[in-house]
């Protein structure tokens, strides 16, 4: 199958020694689920929505999880007290160093059970590994969701890739970081610059092409993933 598929880009890619015919891919492609099970407590953001890395997308119901990171904290208040108390007494020669240990220790004891619990908090909440458009919503407020299930999915379209495949003996002239010219059916009068970011160091035997990934900047994002391009290669 996937070498039928390679022949038949092959066939639609109306290859040129100098150049070649592809489709535009995001910059980076991200599915983004839930690390925990629950019920959506509130969704922050719609289809079309641009977020930024680790913006809050969605939250599950955290009650539970926020009432335990709250006592844990009152526990650490107290343990740290208890413990630069004793650390006191300890100085004033009035407990042993065994007991000023012992506070330490139940200190740092209730300092990683309070990390757990923040941790465990912050596991209800969904958000954004990347910086870039939302272009699937998959769930609504109320709705529940499984572990790693799912929910969105985000797009970085500030530059994209068009990507190619071309005879082998096209891509033995190539090197990474060369510079190319792009331009797209859409966009009569519009040329943009790209640089080769790829080369496939594999030929795939049915077909004998390589496939080459152009990186283009897209800052106005007037590109758009899927649109198809044609690579033009220097001479």
């Amino acid at each position: 199958m996937k070498h039928l598929l390679l022949v038949l880009l092959a066939g639609a890619a109306a290859l040129s020694a100098r150049g070649a015919d592809g489709v535009l891919l995001p910059f980076k492609e991200v599915t983004v689920s839930s690390a925990v099970s629950g019920i959506l407590a509130e969704v922050n953001v719609k289809e079309g929505d641009a977020v930024a890395t680790d913006d809050l997308l969605a939250r599950l119901i955290d009650r539970v999880e926020s009432k335990e990171a709250e006592r844990y904290a009152k526990v650490l208040e107290q343990k740290e007290f208890a413990a630069q108390g004793t650390q006191n007494l300890f100085h004033d020669k009035v407990v042993s160093e065994g007991e000023a240990i012992e506070k330490r220790l139940d200190r740092d004891i209730a300092k990683l059970q309070h990390q757990v619990a923040l941790e465990q908090l912050e596991r209800r909440k969904i958000r954004s590994p990347i910086t870039g458009l939302v272009v699937e919503k998959k769930k609504e407020a109320g709705e529940a969701v499984n572990e790693n299930e799912v929910v969105f999915r985000v797009i970085d379209i500030s530059r994209v890739y068009l990507q190619v495949f071309v005879d082998a003996s096209v891509a033995l002239t190539l090197k990474n970081g060369q510079a190319v010219h792009v331009t797209f059916p859409e966009y009569r009068d519009l040329q943009s610059p790209g640089t080769i970011d790829f080369i496939d160091p594999r030929i795939d035997g049915a077909s004998g092409l390589v496939r080459i990934k152009v990186l283009i900047d897209n800052a106005d994002r007037k590109l758009i993933a899927g649109m198809r391009g044609s690579v033009a290669f220097k001479p």
